[in-house]
C-alpha cells in the first residue's frame, strides 16, 4: 500500500492513517515497490521494485496494471500513470527533470521518452526508453578494497557490480564547478559508492569516470559490513548516505539451508549508519526550516542552488494553494539570474493553475535552453485551451532553436493542441528531422490527427525518406480524400520513383485496401504500373529497391496481367534473397500456389528449401500439394528434415497425417531413434 499519514497535534505520531493506492505486489524486499521522488511537473515519482501488480485505489475505480513500468501519482487527487521504464532501486531526478533508473547489474539508464506523450498513439512503437550510461569499457568492473565475502548468488562476478542501485544526480554545488555533471551510485555487495560525469548528448547523456577504469572509487570501505544502499543530496549540500550495515545482503532464498545454520542473517540489524560526504574546504549550509515561511519568504526560497530546497519550497507552495504567489512567481521568473529558479516559478505556476500566456511567453524566450524546455511543456493547458497570437508566435520561432531537447519537447506538446497550425509546425519540424530519430518519435506521438496534414508538409519539399511510423498513421486514420491527396503527391513524376516513394506508396495502398477506400479509380494509370515493373527488372538497381518495386506493384489495385510470371520469375537459384522472399509469399497467397513454390526445387540451396517448406506447410491445400510432390518423386523424402516431417506426420488434418505417415513414415520417438542408432552400431 501506499498510505498517507497526517499528524495533527504534534506529538510525532500519525492521527490520520488512510490507504491512497494498494496492489502492490509483495515478495523480495530488494524488488518491492519504492522511491519517493517529488517531480517538477508536481507528480510524486516512484520505482517499480520489478514486483509490478494491478494498483487500485478506494472508491475510484482505479484499475492500472504496472508490469513492467515505473509510476507516478498526486496524492490529493488520486490520479495515478505508469511511466517508461522498470527501476529495481530509486527512480531518481536531476534538476531539469531527466530521469535516471537502473538494476542490479547495471550502472543505469536515462530514461528519454516520457510515457504519457508516447501513448497518444497507439499503432506507434516507439523506440528505446532507455540510454544506458557508463558507455567505456569495464564501465562494470568495480575496485572495491574490502576482504571478499562469500557470495551464493553472484558466482564469477567478482569486481563486478551485481547490486547498483540509487542513481541519484548531485543536485547543489559543493562539488565544484562540475557538480551538476555528478551521477552517484551505491554497490553495497562491495562497500563502495561510484561517481559518473554525466556529459550531454543529444537529448541524453553519455558518462565516465573521471578516477579511470582502474582508478579507486569515489567512496570505498575496508569494512565489508558497510552497505550503502540509498544516496541523495542532502538539505545542506553534502551528499547523504544510508548505510544498512549488515553481514549478510543477499536475501535468504539464495542462501543454501545449511549455511543459513551456521550464520546470523540480521547480524547488524540493531545498528546502521547516515553519512554526509563533501569536499574538503568546503562547509556544508545549515538547513533551513521552511514550514513556517511565508508565502513570500517560499517563492524567495526558489533562488537558491540546493535542489532540495527549492524542491521543498515548490511543493509547500503548491500544498498551500496560495495564488498571492502567482506575483511573487511572475516577478521571480522576470528578474533572477539563476536559470533554476526561473525554472522552478514556471512549475510551481503551473501546480498552481496560475500560468498566464505571458509567463510562457517569457520562460519560451529564456537564455538557458532547460527553461525554453520546460516553458513549452508547462504551456499545455494553454494549448488545450486558446494559446493567443503571442504565445503562437514564439512557438512559431522555437521551431528552428538549435537544441534539440526544445525541438522534441515541441513536437510532444504540440500534440496537446487542436489546431491547423500545430499541423504546420509539426510538418516544419518533420522536414529537418532527417537522421534525428528521438525528433521524429516525439513527431509521431503528436500526429494523431495531424498525420496527413505532416506528411502533405513533407511532400512539399523534397523528402528521401518517409517515417515509417508517420505513414503507418496516415494510412489508418486519414480520410479518404486525405489519403487520395498523399497519392497524389506520392505518383507525381511517376517517371522518377525513388524507393522511399515505392516504400511510401506500398504503404498507404496496402492499409487503404484493408480500408477499402476507393482508390482503383486514382491508380488506374498504367505508366504507374509501368514504371514499377522496370524497376524490378533492373538488374543495376539494389535488391532492396526491386523488392520495394516489387512489394508496390502487388499492392497496386486491379489485376495487372503477367504479375503472377514476374512473381515466378523470382523464384530461381540465383534470384537475390529479397527478391526471391517476395515472390514466395506472394505466390502462396494465389492459386496454385504450390506448383509455382515447386517449380525450381532441384536447383534450391538447402536454405532455400526450407523457406519453401515452411511456406507450403502453412495452409491444408499447399500441404497436400507437397505430398502429392513426394509421392510422384519431384521431392525425395529425405529432403524433408525431421521438424517439417513431424510437423506432416501428426498434422490435425486427418487425410493429410495419413498420407504423411505413408509417404515418410510414423514420426520416431526419442527413444525410438536412440534404439535404431545403437543397433546400427551393433550391425
Amino acid at each position: 500500500d501506499i498510505l498517507f499519514a497526517r499528524d495533527t497535534n504534534g506529538d510525532g505520531k500519525a492521527d490520520e492513517t488512510r490507504v491512497l493506492f494498494s496492489g502492490f505486489r509483495e515478495g523480495n524486499q530488494q524488488h518491492r515497490m519504492n522511491g519517493f521522488e517529488y517531480g517538477l511537473d508536481n507528480w510524486v515519482y516512484g520505482a517499480n521494485g520489478d514486483s509490478g501488480g494491478i494498483v487500485t485505489s478506494p472508491g475510484t475505480g482505479l484499475s492500472v496494471n504496472i508490469r513492467g513500468r515505473d509510476f507516478r501519482f498526486r496524492p490529493d487527487t488520486l490520479e495515478f500513470q505508469t511511466q517508461t521504464g522498470q527501476t529495481q532501486y530509486g527512480r531518481r531526478r536531476d534538476d531539469w527533470g531527466n530521469w535516471f533508473g537502473n538494476n542490479n547489474p547495471s550502472l543505469g539508464w536515462h530514461y528519454t521518452h516520457p510515457e504519457h506523450y508516447l501513448r497518444r498513439n497507439p499503432h506507434f512503437i516507439a523506440p528505446s526508453h532507455r540510454k544506458p550510461l557508463g558507455n567505456y569499457d569495464r564501465s562494470h568492473q568495480i575496485n572495491g578494497i574490502s576482504r571478499p565475502l562469500q557470495r551464493f548468488n553472484g558466482v564469477g562476478t567478482f569486481q563486478h557490480i551485481t547490486a547498483a542501485n540509487s542513481p541519484t544526480p548531485y543536485r547543489d554545488n559543493l562539488f565544484g564547478e562540475q557538480s551538476a555533471r555528478h551521477l552517484f551510485i551505491s554497490a553495497p555487495a562491495y562497500n563502495v559508492v561510484r561517481r559518473e560525469l554525466l556529459q550531454p548528448s543529444g537529448i541524453s547523456f553519455t558518462s565516465s569516470r573521471p578516477e579511470g577504469a582502474d582508478g579507486p572509487e569515489f567512496l570505498a570501505s575496508s569494512d565489508a559490513w558497510f552497505r550503502p544502499i540509498t544516496l541523495r543530496t542532502g538539505p545542506d549540500g553534502a551528499l547523504w548516505i544510508a548505510d544498512f550495515y549488515r553481514l549478510v545482503l543477499e536475501h535468504p532464498q539464495w542462501i543454501p539451508n545449511d549455511v543459513e545454520q551456521r550464520i546470523d542473517l540480521r547480524s547488524g540489524s540493531d545498528r546502521g549508519r547516515l553519512y554526509r560526504v563533501y569536499p574538503d574546504g568546503t562547509t556544508p549550509r545549515s538547513i533551513p526550516n521552511l514550514a513556517n515561511k511565508t508565502t513570500a519568504q517560499l517563492v524567495a526560497a526558489l533562488d537558491s542552488p540546493s535542489g532540495w530546497q527549492r524542491d521543498t519550497a515548490q511543493q509547500l507552495l503548491v500544498q498551500r494553494n496560495d495564488k498571492s504567489a502567482a506575483g511573487h512567481l511572475g516577478k521571480l521568473l522576470q528578474s533572477s539570474a539563476n536559470p533554476k529558479a526561473r525554472l522552478h516559478a514556471l512549475c510551481t505556476l503551473e501546480g498552481l493553475g496560475q500560468l498566464r500566456a505571458e509567463h510562457a511567453v517569457a520562460g519560451m524566450s529564456d537564455q538557458h535552453p532547460g527553461v525554453r524546455e520546460h516553458a513549452v511543456r508547462v504551456s499545455e493547458p494553454l494549448l488545450r485551451s486558446d494559446p493567443g497570437d503571442a504565445l503562437a508566435q514564439v512557438l512559431r520561432r522555437l521551431v528552428d532553436d538549435p537544441e534539440i531537447r526544445i525541438r522534441r519537447q515541441l513536437a510532444f506538446s504540440l500534440g496537446e493542441w487542436n489546431s491547423p497550425t500545430a499541423g504546420d509546425l509539426l510538418g516544419r519540424l518533420a522536414k529537418a528531422s532527417a537522421g534525428q530519430p528521438d525528433l521524429q518519435a516525439a513527431i509521431a506521438s503528436s500526429a494523431v490527427g495531424q498525420s496527413a496534414e505532416i506528411l502533405e508538409s513533407l511532400l512539399a519539399g523534397q523528402p528521401t525518406k518517409l517515417t515509417t511510423a508517420m505513414l503507418r498513421l496516415a494510412a489508418i486514420e486519414a480520410e479518404a480524400g486525405d489519403v487520395k491527396k498523399l497519392l497524389r503527391r506520392l505518383t507525381r513524376d511517376a517517371a522518377k520513383l525513388e524507393p522511399w516513394r515505392m516504400e511510401a506508396l506500398s504503404e498507404l495502398l496496402t492499409q487503404a485496401r484493408a480500408r477499402q477506400l476507393p482508390l482503383d479509380e486514382l491508380l488506374a494509370d498504367a505508366n504507374l504500373a509501368k514504371t514499377v515493373r522496370a524497376m524490378v527488372g533492373n538488374a543495376d538497381a539494389k535488391p532492396v529497391e526491386r523488392a520495394t518495386a516489387l512489394e508496390l506493384l502487388c499492392s497496386l489495385p486491379g489485376k495487372w496481367e503477367g504479375l503472377d510470371s514476374l512473381l515466378a520469375d523470382q523464384l530461381t537459384a540465383n534470384a537475390p534473397r529479397e527478391l526471391f522472399e517476395i515472390g514466395m509469399e506472394e505466390l502462396a497467397k494465389r492459386d496454385p500456389s504450390a506448383t509455382v513454390l515447386l517449380g525450381n526445387w532441384k536447383s534450391y540451396s538447402p536454405g532455400r528449401k526450407n523457406r519453401v517448406l515452411q511456406q507450403l506447410i502453412g495452409s491444408n491445400r499447399s500441404a497436400r500439394r507437397l505430398l502429392d510432390a513426394i509421392e510422384n518423386g519431384q521431392i525425395a523424402a529425405n529432403e524433408i528434415g525431421p521438424i517439417f516431417r513431424q510437423f506432416l506426420t501428426t498434422h490435425r488434418a486427418q487425410k493429410i497425417r495419413s498420407q504423411a505417415i505413408e509417404l515418410l513414415g510414423p514420426q520416431a520417438t526419442g527413444r525410438d531413434e536412440l534404439v535404431a542408432k545403437r543397433l546400427a552400431k551393433v550391425n
